[in-house]
């Protein structure tokens, strides 16, 4: 199972939000301590309710990605020159699918207002300045890019800068 399909499966169930200090997330970076917080907080946060879900999306994420420990991230959100090009087959599959924010297949809560305050973000500016200030989350296979948080974001910045934009994102890799 990719992890888009784990996000949108508990997206739609309503699986409610960590906090920044509780017990599971003190259990999630203690298991993940090579993780940034943002990608602790920001990702996986959405995806789990508790400590036997969270240890469920540690199996699956090793599955697909490598040994945990091996896993690599950006400390810090580094500046990304985005285009469609850059993301692996199924992420643009997934952008593409979206229409621009018209289709939402997924039964995404709220998803046309989600839309709507991306797109008020990041319209009108320099494709050369910096779009996407919040970051979004991305793993890397070689070359290509698998989006894994701010499918909203990224697909309002591509629909309104189909050439490329800049923003920032957390990036992950496996480790050697």
């Amino acid at each position: 199972m990719k992890l888009i399909d784990l996000f949108e499966m508990k997206y739609n169930l309503g699986i409610p939000k960590v906090g920044a200090d509780t017990d599971l997330t003190r259990y999630m970076k203690s298991k993940l301590p090579n993780f940034p917080a943002y990608v602790l907080r920001d990702w996986i946060k959405e995806l789990v309710a508790n400590k036997e879900e969270f240890d469920q999306f540690l199996d699956e994420f090793a599955k697909n990605y490598g040994p945990l420990e091996k896993i690599r991230w950006t400390k810090e959100p580094q500046i990304l020159d985005f285009r469609l090009e850059m993301f692996d087959d199924i992420t643009k599959y997934e952008l593409e699918r979206r229409q621009g924010g018209e289709v939402n297949p997924f039964g995404i809560p709220k998803d046309a207002e989600r839309h709507q305050t991306q797109a008020n973000l990041v319209k009108g500016k320099n494709p050369k300045d910096i779009i996407v200030r919040e970051p979004v989350i991305v793993f890397r296979h070689g070359k290509q890019y698998e989006l894994i948080e701010g499918w909203h974001r990224t697909i309002q910045a591509l629909k309104h800068y189909p050439d490329g934009y800049r923003g920032y994102a957390f990036i992950g890799k496996p480790g050697r």
